[in-house]
């Protein structure tokens, strides 16, 4: 009987010997962290400390949790943040990973027109400093605008015509830009600009040639009895 409880507790202490000597390997029996993969989820600015998911990757798999702990650093305001993993549970060494901190995206973009101009305005994004409006044009986007206000003005735009406008937010820290999304893409026309127009005799018959729409001659003989402003 007494041979029984002592193979027994034998066997105990020989768990708990095995089970300590897993958990608590040497270092340079555990695995190292340190050339791990670390990739960091986007990281948008709300004025509060962000925390933002990781993904850690050894040898192409990817790690629980459970093997790494997560100490993050200046991750509240726009700018550089970085996050340190540290190894644990048969993880040594640790690897550290910036990440970017940005404004978050420009909303709310409304374009007005005249002949020749466009007004825009959006709301202010916090912690932007600057926003950029892009313009479509001759079938890529072109940088009109670099303004700290949440409204602008492109001119010299040809009338009756349509365009692509987008607005984006960003703040600049020791010469290194912060940029959010692009807003969503708004189109707006241009309005007709005043025609001008002049007399011409065309076999014999009067007609009246107008200009507008961006450089368009409309002829209008005498007896259709309409107005440019019809077209």
């Amino acid at each position: 009987m007494k041979t029984k409880k002592l193979s027994g507790l034998l066997m105990l202490v020989l768990s708990v010997i095995l089970l300590m000597s897993t958990l608590c390997l040497p270092a340079s029996a555990a695995k190292s962290i340190s050339k791990a993969t670390v990739t960091v989820a986007s990281a948008i600015y709300t004025g509060k400390t962000l925390k933002p998911k990781v993904t850690v990757k050894l040898s192409g798999k990817t790690l629980s949790s459970k093997y790494y702990t997560l100490t993050y650093k200046n991750n509240r305001n726009i700018g550089t943040a970085s996050v340190t993993v540290k190894g644990k549970n048969g993880y040594s060494g640790s690897v550290k990973k910036t990440f970017k901190i940005v404004p978050g995206k420009v909303t709310n973009l409304k374009v007005t027109t005249d002949a020749s101009t466009a007004k825009l305005t959006w709301k202010a994004v916090a912690g932007a400093t600057l926003y950029r409006v892009d313009l479509y044009t001759g079938g890529k986007w072109v940088r009109k605008v670099n303004t700290e206000m949440t409204s602008a003005e492109i001119k010299n735009l040809k009338s009756y015509t349509s365009y692509s406008f987008r607005v984006r937010a960003y703040k600049e820290i020791k010469e290194t830009y912060y940029t959010g999304a692009y807003s969503s893409t708004v189109k707006a026309k241009t309005k007709v600009g005043t025609p001008s127009s002049l007399s011409s005799n065309i076999n014999g018959n009067s007609y009246t040639i107008y200009n507008f729409r961006g450089g368009e001659n409309i002829i209008i003989p005498p007896e259709a009895k309409v107005t440019p402003w019809a077209f």
